[in-house]
C-alpha cells in the first residue's frame, strides 16, 4: 500500500504525517532509552567498571550519540536522500543493539554501530517532519511538540519497563528487546514512507540523484564512521575533550557560513548559533539524568514505596511521563498565543523559561538533600518534584529547538544544521561527564552521610548558574528576536 503525501489545506489541522512521525519517534526511543539509562548501571554492576570509567564511557556515548548527527545528517543528505537514509540508519542501529550485550569486547562496537545508525536516522527524520510544513507555517512548533510527545511516550514505556525487565531477564535481553523494536520501526517506516516529501510543502523542486554509486559511497562512509566511533569510545576521556573542541569549531563554522550569507539569512544564522549555545547550558544539566543523577538515586535516595523498592532505572521514566502529560497543554497554549499574535511567544523567551525551570529543578534537589534521614537517604518525592521542573524546562527548549532549525537556516543545509543543533547536546553530554565526576566522592565512598554534602554543594551551584543564564537571556530576548525574523 502506498500512502500519498498530505497537503495542508487548513492550517488549523495537523497533517497526517505528524502523527505517523509521532509513532516513529515512539518506537525509535525504546532502544535509545534502554541504552542511555542502563549503560552506567550495566557497566558498574555486570562489567565491574569504576564510577569514573562508567561516567567517562557513558558521557562519551551520550556525547557521540548526539554529536554524530552532524556526520549522519551529512551522509543521509548527500548519499542517500532522506527516506532511504532513514531505512539504512535503522538497519545499522539494529546491528548495534544486538551486539552490545554479547561480550565486553563487543560493547564498544555495538555502541558505535547504534550511534552511527541513529546519527543518520534522527536528523533525517526531523527534516522530513519539517518538510511537512512551509517555513512560516503558524503551527510548525506545535507539530514538533506532537512528535516530541511521541519520543517521550516511547521513552516513558522503555524507562518504566527497563528496571523490572532488567531484574527479571538481565541487561542483555533488555538490549535485544530494543533491537526488536528497531525492526518494528523499519517495517513501519517502509509502509508509510510515501506520506513524506523530500522537499518543503509547496516546493517546486524535486529530490533525486541518489544512485547506486552514491549509496555505496554512503555505506562506505558509514563503515568508516563505526570504526572511528569505536576507537573514540575506547579512549572516552580523549573523546570527551575532543567533543568540546568540535563544539567550538562548529560555532566558528556557523559564523563563517553566516558571513557568506546576506541580509536576513545572515541574521537568522546569528540567531540560530546564539540560541544553540544558550541551549548548551540547559542540556548540560539535562544529561546528568543518565549519569550523575542515576548513581545519586541509586545510592542516596530512599526508593522504598511500602515494601517495594523502585528500580533506579524506573526513575528515568518520570521525565517522559511529565512530557506526555504536560505536552498537549503546552501545545494548546502556544497555538492560542500564536492565533492572538502574542509577541512574547518567541524562541528566546521560551529558552529563557526553560533554563530557569532547569535551574530550579537542581535547587530543589539541594533542598531535598537537607531532609535526609538518619542513614543519609532523602525521600523519593524530591526526585519527582525535581524531574517535574526539569521537564517543564525541556518543553520550552527541546521541541522548540528542532522547529527553530527549519525556520532559521537555509533549506540547502537544513540536515547539517539539525546535526549541529544535536552536536550541542553531544557537547553537553561531555560536559555532563565532567559535572558528574565533580559530584563523585572518590573510589569506594558510597555512604550517603558522606556524599550528601558533596551533592548538595554542586547541585545548588549548577542550578544557580543555569537559572542566571536564563534570566540574562530574558533581558536579551528583544535583540535576539530582531535577528530571528523569518
Amino acid at each position: 500500500m502506498q500512502v500519498a503525501p498530505n497537503d495542508i489545506d487548513d492550517c488549523s489541522k495537523y497533517p497526517r504525517g505528524v502523527f505517523v512521525m509521532f509513532f516513529m519517534q515512539l518506537i525509535s526511543m525504546i532502544g535509545f532509552s534502554f541504552v542511555m539509562y542502563l549503560l552506567v548501571l550495566y557497566c558498574t554492576s555486570d562489567l565491574n567498571f569504576s564510577d569514573k570509567h562508567a561516567y567517562s564511557l557513558g558521557s562519551a556515548y551520550i556525547a557521540l550519540m548526539y554529536a554524530w548527527h552532524v556526520t549522519g545528517g551529512y551522509i543521509g543528505e548527500k548519499f542517500f536522500g532522506y527516506k532511504k537514509a532513514i531505512i539504512f540508519g535503522i538497519i545499522v542501529s539494529i546491528f548495534g543493539l544486538f551486539l552490545i550485550p554479547i561480550s565486553k569486547s563487543l560493547l564498544t562496537i555495538g555502541l558505535s554501530a547504534f550511534i552511527v545508525g541513529s546519527g543518520i536516522l534522527i536528523p533525517c527524520s526531523f527534516v522530513l517532519l519539517s518538510r511537512i510544513y512551509s517555513k512560516n507555517h503558524p503551527h510548525r512548533e506545535a507539530g514538533f511538540i506532537i512528535s516530541y510527545i511521541g519520543m517521550n511516550t516511547g521513552s516513558f514505556l522503555a524507562c518504566g519497563s527497563a528496571g523490572p525487565l532488567q531484574s527479571w531477564l538481565g541487561y542483555g535481553t533488555v538490549f535485544w528487546i530494543g533491537g526488536a523494536a528497531q525492526i518494528l520501526l523499519l517495517m513501519y517506516f517502509i509502509y508509510f514512507r510515501n506520506m513524506f516529501k523530500e522537499e518543503y510543502m509547496g516546493s517546486e523542486s524535486k529530490a533525486g540523484g541518489f544512485g547506486l554509486v552514491k549509496n555505496l559511497k554512503g555505506a562506505l562512509y558509514t563503515v568508516v564512521s563505526v570504526l572511528i566511533v569505536t576507537e573514540l569510545l575506547r579512549y572516552s576521556e580523549f573523546c570527551n575533550a575532543m567533543l568540546l573542541l568540535m563544539g567550538a569549531c562548529s560555532v566558528i563554522f556557523v559564523l563563517y557560513v553566516a558571513s557568506q550569507e546576506r541580509g536576513q539569512s545572515r541574521s537568522n544564522l546569528h540567531a540560530f548559533i546564539t540560541l544553540t549555545v544558550v541551549a548548551l547550558c540547559f542540556w548540560s544539566l539535562y544529561m546528568l539524568s543518565a549519569s550523575g543523577l542515576t548513581l545519586f538515586i541509586e545510592r542516596n535516595v530512599d526508593r522504598h514505596i511500602f515494601h517495594f523498592i523502585v528500580p533506579t532505572a524506573s526513575f528515568s521514566s518520570l521525565n517522559p511521563f511529565f512530557i506526555v502529560i504536560l505536552g498537549p497543554f503546552v501545545t494548546s497554549i502556544w497555538r492560542l498565543l500564536t492565533k492572538r499574535g502574542n509577541q512574547q511567544n518567541s524562541i528566546a523567551a521560551k529558552f529563557s523559561c526553560g533554563l530557569i525551570f532547569m535551574g530550579l529543578g537542581f535547587m530543589i534537589l539541594y533542598a531535598g538533600i537537607h531532609t535526609h534521614n538518619a542513614q543519609g537517604f532523602i525521600p523519593l518525592y524530591w526526585i519527582v518534584i525535581s524531574y517535574l521542573f526539569q521537564t517543564i524546562g525541556e518543553l520550552f527548549v527541546g521541541p522548540v529547538g528542532f522547529s527553530m532549525v527549519g525556520s532559521l537556516v537555509p533549506a540547502r543545509m537544513e540536515a547539517l544544521m539539525v546535526g549541529i543543533w544535536e552536536l550541542a547536546s553531544g557537547v553537553a553530554g561531555s560536559i555532563s561527564g565532567y559535572l558528574s565526576q565533580m559530584t563523585s566522592s572518590g573510589k569506594g565512598v558510597k555512604n550517603p552521610l558522606l556524599t550528601d554534602p558533596i551533592y548538595a554543594h554542586h547541585f545548588i551551584v549548577f542550578g544557580l548558574i543555569v537559572a542566571s543564564v536564563g534570566v540574562f537571556i530574558a533581558f536579551m530576548a528583544p535583540r535576539i528576536n530582531k535577528w530571528a525574523i523569518t
